[in-house]
């Protein structure tokens, strides 16, 4: 098991995007900013129809609730890029 995980870490680290990583020192702080933009979309949406399921916003329609689910959707493509 563990030359399968040494031969993997050395393909990952011969890939273009890991060198780019090492190379421009911007990059993976910009990659951790939209991470965390994505992540907290996302929670914020899925939190948001929790809380209206418990009844904390019961006066919102489900179709306002509902026109939120396009940033949800952004949020969570955006992270796991």
């Amino acid at each position: 098991m563990q030359d399968v995980l040494n031969s993997f870490a050395i393909w990952l680290r011969s890939t273009s995007l890991s060198e780019a990583i090492r190379v421009l020192p911007w990059l993976w702080p910009v990659c951790e900013i939209a991470h965390f933009i994505g992540l907290s979309l996302l929670v914020g949406v899925v939190g948001f129809f929790d809380l209206r399921l418990l009844g904390l916003f019961a006066r919102v329609p489900l179709n306002a609730a509902w026109s939120l689910m396009p940033w949800g959707k952004a949020g969570f493509g955006l992270a796991a890029i």
